[in-house]
């Protein structure tokens, strides 16, 4: 049997994971004792052991995990920095860090830059959401003049993108997943921005989520503020991670019959509130002191006892709406809708991603992920 230790140890968060054996579940227990979920889906998707044996074996390496229950984001991020530094340290031995070409020989200066403080500073560009600029005025003492080439190396190395899908690989395909999106203003830059009908028509850019029903993101879409959120559901479409889903939830905004009729097409159920296909007349809920003392009405145009407003409603049209729901859809809507409001609200507490103030939308994009990783940690409960 071929020794698989030097094929699959460094590329154990590649699509290739169902190619692992039994042979190889010591190496995974010597190596990544951090990655429990990785584990986890190795042992019972993949590796074919009997369930007794699998659990026996997941409360065996959730022993050996790091608890995060209780820990707040930045305690969480102390946590991931070491992995984060080593993964990092060892991309930047195979390339020239100035101009992020692989090496032709080993010769040359070692270097010399702090990547301890490097993280300290990106965590704090998150946390606070100050200008890109200030870094070299506040961080001189911890190498802020650098930090701009090693940020281009770390968005081109994709180490923070390869642990927020490990830390993804927890959620289960089968639950109900949820998909909604913010917009964030942009006080820096134009690129990936688009005019913001929720601010005044003042530019800014989207950030859409898919999470599910545990609150683990599961992608993640940056997209102008000004396109539409049908398009931005068509192209998560497009991704591997979406095309296994059974069941997805969003609100009216998502809703178009050419993607409903695309996602049944995969396999997937989108599940939509009604739309309104026709003018609705509102429903008055407010009743005037007149009517309540059985005098004649003093407010006809809010007041609910209205005689002409009853009659209005009496000869009015039944409104027709885009499809119907089921009980069970329904109370499946209402359960879980709170649930992608949460994590929006736990990532927009990162002040960097709540407000874009960086001008390359790829750093931006940077910043949301490892956001998204923190969260992703923090509900897995274990590192």
């Amino acid at each position: 049997m071929p020794d698989l230790r030097y094929k699959y140890l460094g590329k154990i968060t590649t699509p290739n994971i169902h190619k692992i054996t039994a042979f190889s579940v010591k190496i995974l227990e010597e190596k990544c004792q951090s990655r429990f979920n990785l584990i986890k889906m190795a042992l019972i998707l993949y590796m074919g052991m009997k369930i007794n044996r699998s659990r026996y074996m997941l409360r065996k390496f959730q022993s050996r995990m790091t608890p995060v229950e209780g820990l707040s984001k930045k305690e969480i991020f102390k946590l991931i920095k070491p992995t984060l530094i080593n993964e990092f340290e060892s991309y930047l031995s195979t390339i020239n860090v100035s101009t992020g070409l692989k090496k032709s020989s080993k010769r040359g200066a070692h270097r010399q830059y702090d990547l301890d403080g490097f993280f300290d500073i990106l965590f704090a560009w998150l946390d606070n959401g100050f200008k890109y600029s200030h870094i070299a005025e506040v961080y001189k003492d911890k190498g802020a003049g650098s930090f701009s080439r090693y940020l281009a190396r770390l968005e081109e190395s994709g180490i923070v993108k390869r642990r927020w899908r490990l830390s993804s690989l927890s959620a289960d395909k089968s639950q109900l997943f949820v998909i909604d999106s913010f917009t964030v203003k942009s006080i820096d830059g134009t690129e990936c921005t688009g005019a913001n009908y929720l601010d005044r028509g003042r530019r800014g850019t989207k950030v859409t989520l898919v999470t599910n029903t545990s609150k683990i993101i599961t992608n993640i879409l940056v997209t102008p503020a000004n396109r539409a959120e049908t398009f931005c559901l068509d192209d998560l479409l497009e991704t591997k991670s979406i095309k296994s889903l059974t069941t997805l939830q969003s609100d009216r905004g998502y809703f178009s019959r050419k993607l409903v009729d695309k996602c049944k097409s995969r396999g997937i159920k989108l599940l939509v509130p009604p739309k309104a296909l026709t003018t609705r007349t509102k429903l008055r809920t407010y009743v005037c002191k007149s009517c309540q003392r059985q005098s004649p009405c003093s407010a006809p145009k809010t007041c609910s006892n209205n005689i002409e407003y009853l009659e209005t409603l009496k000869t009015a049209p039944p409104t027709k709406y885009s499809h119907t729901l089921t009980t069970r859809e329904t109370n499946l809507l209402q359960e879980h809708r709170n649930k992608i409001e949460h994590v929006n609200g736990e990532i927009r507490r990162f002040r960097a991603i709540n407000l874009k103030c960086v001008r390359r939308i790829k750093y931006y994009t940077l910043l949301v992920t490892l956001g998204a990783l923190l969260v992703n940690t923090f509900h897995n409960g274990f590192f």
